[in-house]
């Protein structure tokens, strides 16, 4: 019988807000899971200039990090307040 992949789990924060908000409620995720919890550009620990604050790149940036940490399908996608209209640019 085949295994399923457990999928990646990204989760996205809201507006003024970082990585963290998710820290106490990705502990009891089993460690097969593999969780993502990136800071948004222009939020938490990111660094640089941000040109573009649209949704729509704001979801090309979670793109590229999943590349980054060569994330695998099956992706879901968890966003709370803003990070859910970035978690829907990807439908």
């Amino acid at each position: 019988m085949p295994t399923v992949a457990q999928p990646t789990i990204v989760f996205l924060h809201g507006f003024a807000e970082s990585r963290e908000v998710w820290t106490e409620f990705t502990r009891p995720f089993p460690s097969a899971y593999r969780l993502l919890a990136p800071n948004l550009p222009g939020h938490g620990t990111s660094v640089g200039p941000v040109p573009d604050f649209s949704m729509e790149a704001q979801a090309r940036y979670v793109i590229e990090h999943l590349g980054r940490r060569n994330a695998t399908e099956p992706v879901l996608l968890v966003g709370h307040s803003m990070g859910g209209y970035v978690a829907h640019q990807q439908h």
